[in-house]
């Protein structure tokens, strides 16, 4: 998720550990179904057949509607410093996979995205954990009480840019149709 990484920073965040019974509810009947579902057939960019996640997986799609004329300042704050985050919790293993797509066609105004992220977690758990990155992990990519300031300076001005920002937790249904 796009959200706050230390405590104390003006950056927006998620608020972890604080679930309603609904949420709960909602991960448990979707692990539940995960681990007893097949496999199902994901579709790439080109077209291609793509294998899908394993059915164990938690799949969390993060929609993002970027102020008109400022996409390029987003992705570069993104690039800078969201990515980063990403690649270490890829490497630890707490991520399997980040995708970032975008719209072909443009969409009516109600309804328009930018750009979607894709985050494939091994299983629900993975994806609530409060410790995706450590303090020295946190400290590798944000040096220094300087790079902390501009850090939360550039975060804030990312938000800033967006109009609307949602997640979506994805559940896989069988495939009915294959080639």
């Amino acid at each position: 998720m796009l959200h706050h990484y230390r405590r104390g920073s003006a950056v927006p965040r998620v608020r972890y550990g604080v679930i309603t019974l609904a949420a709960f509810i909602s991960v448990v009947v979707f692990v539940g179904s995960a681990l007893t579902a097949s496999p199902s057939l994901a579709f790439g960019r080109n077209g291609a057949n793509l294998s899908a996640p394993a059915p164990a997986s938690f799949v969390t799609e993060s929609y993002y509607r970027i102020r008109w004329g400022s996409e390029d300042e987003f992705m570069t704050l993104f690039r800078k410093n969201h990515l980063p985050f990403l690649r270490r919790q890829l490497e630890k293993g707490i991520l399997l996979e980040v995708r970032l797509d975008a719209p072909h066609e443009h969409q009516p105004e109600d309804s328009r995205w930018d750009l979607r992220m894709t985050l494939v977690y091994p299983n629900a758990a993975a994806a609530y954990r409060t410790d995706k990155i450590s303090e020295a992990e946190y400290q590798a990519i944000v040096p220094s009480d300087t790079a902390e300031a501009r850090f939360n300076r550039e975060e804030r001005r990312r938000f800033e840019l967006l109009v609307a920002h949602w997640d979506v937790n994805v559940k896989s249904l069988e495939v009915l149709i294959r080639k």
